[in-house]
């Protein structure tokens, strides 16, 4: 698009080979310009990974098979690893009316948890995490001994979209059911993988973020967007407050 009347110029490839490949909305950049993202294929049951340099410039892109595979809508990334969690929204069928309705909710199947050498895209761990469903992530880092940290608006299932969405084109605002923000836990050595909540049962928070000097490095303060259902507002809305978490103090 042209930035100084915003016309539009065109679609842009990063290379011929990469024409139309998925790309998301949430692409990661490190404080140096560094960015990374990924996308996926589901009818292929694929996942695409992309590095591209500050400039601009693809460095590389991959792939790597994930079945079953699911609307992956963010991640994170270390100084060394790409992370990314599948959850068990498994796309089983598509000839469904819509992309949405393509998808069944599988409970009783872990949340998959796949960590890729940023080096290396062939390279990668599966982990498992219990069933959920994340949206937003806010950050993560890595320390020397391979212990990966992060955080996320975490759901008990993806209701959020199989129900609150339909109902808030209805005009009905539902309450954001089994959301909590937690931090989770990689031991890359150990293959140990866990989880726990880090905000009170009754505060609800969204869309997570931090300085965009410490995206994908150690952190400690995270900024969100919360409603507290001990306070309910007298308007109907899902999230009416900002706040600040320090996740080293609680």
């Amino acid at each position: 698009i042209d930035q100084s009347n915003l016309d539009t110029q065109g679609v842009y490839a990063f290379s011929d080979d990469t024409t139309g490949a998925p790309f998301s909305a949430h692409p990661r950049v490190e404080p140096d310009g560094t960015l990374w993202n990924f996308g996926y294929l589901s009818s292929a049951n694929l996942l695409v990974l992309w590095h591209i340099d500050r400039n601009g410039r693809l460095q590389k892109v991959g792939k790597i098979d994930a079945v079953p595979i699911t609307m992956v809508h963010d991640f994170v990334v270390t100084e060394r690893h790409i992370v990314l969690m599948i959850a068990p929204f498994h796309f089983v069928d598509p000839d469904s009316e819509s992309f949405l309705q393509a998808h069944q909710w599988n409970p009783q199947d872990p949340t998959r948890v796949l960590v890729v050498d940023k080096d290396d895209f062939s390279s990668y761990q599966w982990f498992e995490l219990p069933a959920q469903w994340v949206f937003h992530f806010g950050n993560a880092w890595e320390d020397k001994a391979g212990v990966i940290r992060f955080d996320a608006g975490r759901y008990d299932d993806p209701s959020i979209m199989t129900v609150n969405f339909r109902e808030i084109m209805r005009g009905n605002v539902l309450s954001l059911s089994g959301l909590r923000h937690h931090r989770y836990r990689i031991d890359t050595r150990t293959g140990r993988c866990s989880e726990e909540p880090c905000l009170s049962a009754h505060i609800q928070s969204e869309f997570p973020s931090v300085d965009p000097r410490v995206s994908c490095r150690e952190y400690s303060k995270v900024v969100m967007l919360t409603y507290d259902t001990n306070q309910p507002s007298p308007t109907r809305v899902l999230l009416n407050e900002v706040s600040r978490f320090d996740l080293n103090s609680g």
